[in-house]
């Protein structure tokens, strides 16, 4: 019989928990989840990928340093990026802007 008096406890079993979750909470549960990745692509469509031109997204080159021995190593070719104070229809936002769009004028400064 052992410490439980004649009760047979089931444990480590799937399918027989002690308290199933009921239907109720399934449902807040995947409510939650599909909440809570709404907020994440929220926050990644409004911030910006680091080292690209808002106004032409030029990024980053890669490529290859090579030596007088042609010792090959990677490297990467960053942009010339400036933040800047830019005029967007009637208010002024706050972009990182790329030299040659600030020089062909594709940005007015505020």
């Amino acid at each position: 019989m052992g410490l439980s008096g004649g009760v047979r406890i089931i444990s480590g079993i799937r399918g027989h928990e002690e308290f199933p979750a009921s239907g109720l909470a399934k449902a807040a549960q995947i409510l939650y989840n599909l909440c809570f990745a709404h907020l994440v692509l929220k926050i990644l469509e409004s911030s910006p990928m680091a080292q690209v031109c808002e106004i032409c997204g030029k990024k980053p080159m890669s490529g290859n340093t090579i030596s007088h021995a042609h010792n090959v190593s990677k490297r990467r070719w960053n942009i010339n990026l400036r933040p800047v104070h830019a005029r967007v229809g009637a208010t002024t936002k706050r972009m990182r802007v790329c030299t040659s769009c600030l020089r062909s004028g594709k940005v007015v400064k505020a």
